[in-house]
């Protein structure tokens, strides 16, 4: 069910980058579900930003001119900056900080909120400027964000810390939640990410990798898997 021109610009578009293809949803006003969420892949043999170009330019609901567009991705790399010392200006020093790679990539400032935080995510470049080009009212979240503000409140309502280990197609996000917030929070790349076995191994060993450097103990910790 695709929404006309007037009805769009009172909407909100939900749409979530995954690995090989896309899935959106839309929102009215007061932000109900508008229909069903909607999977979709990249034609067979295209990159991320050809495939990604495809689907904007070929699914007429991905053209109109929402309120609002929030993009779900999965970051590269991260890091949680305190909002004082947090300025877009020296968004360069931060890049280089966190993204040792020599992939061009962009930093995507999201605010925590009630956690005077900044989490800088990272993603290609050309993504993003494709999106940009196509939305003018666009905001980046990364994907596994819904998931930290539940296992927050979570924490606060129960006084005790998880330890959530969000499993994507290529990556593995380690983050700490305490009462007190969101206390540390890293991506680790999969070494082989097709090969079950090894993927287990990996989670395994970064999961105690980062329990056991974090000094968490089972008596005020627990630990929490989700496969985005």
């Amino acid at each position: 069910m695709t929404p006309t021109i007037l009805e769009a610009e009172e909407m909100t578009l939900r749409l979530e980058l995954r690995y090989r293809g896309i899935s959106y949803t839309l929102y009215d006003a007061e932000e109900q579900p508008y229909g069903t969420a909607q999977d979709v892949d990249y034609p067979e043999g295209m990159s991320t930003h050809e495939g990604l170009t495809h689907l904007l330019y070929e699914l007429p609901v991905l053209s109109l001119p929402y309120h609002e567009v929030r993009v779900y991705y999965m970051p590269s790399a991260v890091t949680l900056v305190p909002e004082s010392l947090y300025d877009s200006a020296e968004g360069e020093l931060w890049r280089t900080t966190t993204c040792p790679s020599e992939e061009p990539l962009r930093l995507l400032p999201y605010t925590l909120p009630e956690e005077s935080k900044v989490l800088l995510g990272a993603y290609p470049e050309a993504l993003v400027l494709l999106l940009q080009r196509q939305y003018l009212s666009l905001q980046f979240v990364p994907v596994y964000m819904p998931r930290l503000h539940t296992a927050l409140e979570a924490s606060r309502t129960e006084g005790r810390g998880r330890l959530m280990v969000l499993e994507g197609a290529t990556s593995l996000t380690i983050a700490h939640v305490a009462p007190r917030g969101l206390l540390f929070l890293n991506t680790y790349d999969f070494v082989r990410p097709e090969d079950e076995s090894s993927r287990a191994d990996e989670r395994a060993y970064y999961r105690s990798l980062v329990w056991q450097t974090l000094g968490l103990s089972a008596e005020h910790c627990h630990v929490e898997e989700v496969f985005l």
